[in-house]
């Protein structure tokens, strides 16, 4: 079996605090030097795996449990939006509408082929 990178073993840390830990206290249970913890955490924030938080040493967060379910919960949450945008009133203003959809459409996990879908698909609009 290989060894584990180090990612792997800072999420491991991490999911055993349920998520959320103290930079220090975290540093200091992986039993790393200050350069290897940073370098590791920072590559991990690039990525969007963690997010930093506040406090006393500064806070880590995991961002999503299963980091490979990220982008269909994305996906979920960017429908959700869609659909909701399209729940407008007849009497909203065409510059409402025309809002809703650049704000959607600039959403970074927003895909333009099922919303066409699902503008096509709704009667009210």
């Amino acid at each position: 079996m290989a060894r584990p990178t180090d990612k792997e073993i800072f999420l491991r840390a991490l999911r055993a605090q349920n998520g959320r830990a103290g930079n220090t206290a975290l540093q200091r249970e992986l039993k790393w030097d200050e350069a290897k913890y940073w370098e590791i955490h920072e590559q991990l924030y690039e990525e969007g795996i963690i997010e930093k938080g506040k406090g006393c040493g500064g806070t880590v967060i995991l961002r999503a449990v299963d980091p490979a379910a990220t982008g269909a919960r994305c996906r979920r949450a960017a429908h959700r939006r869609a659909a909701d945008a399209l729940r407008i009133r007849r009497s909203s203003s065409s510059s409402t509408i025309l809002f809703n959809i650049w704000f959607l459409s600039t959403s970074p996990h927003f895909e333009k082929r099922s919303a066409r879908r699902s503008i096509m698909a709704c009667p009210d609009v």
